[in-house]
């Protein structure tokens, strides 16, 4: 059974093949971080046992601040900001108007 119209929980992929086919990915320092456009809209994906996870903005930038101190994650600011051509803040703000107009 396929999703509802209207739904707005975040998406799931199960295996790289699914995640990747409509979309260009980019895998932030071999972490289990990715990027991608989803609907048209910024997307960050955690990889957990084949089964990539859409996580929210204010989860991946916590995650990110915290470990990037650590290589893993270190620069993850340049990689967003190259891949999507917005920086943080304005990522931030388009997901902040998308989200109150769904509201």
């Amino acid at each position: 059974m396929g999703r509802k119209s209207g739904d707005n929980n975040f998406a799931n992929y199960v295996g790289f093949q699914a995640f990747s086919s409509d979309e260009p990915t980019l895998q932030i320092n071999f972490t289990n971080w990715f990027l991608k456009f989803e609907k048209g809209l910024p997307g960050f994906f955690i990889n957990v046992d084949k089964i990539f996870r859409q996580m929210s903005f204010e989860t991946f930038k916590a995650t990110a601040k915290h470990k990037s101190k650590e290589n893993s994650m270190a620069g993850y600011a340049d990689l967003v900001k190259n891949y999507f051509n917005q920086t943080m803040e304005e990522i931030e703000r388009c997901l902040t108007k998308e989200k109150d107009l769904t509201k």
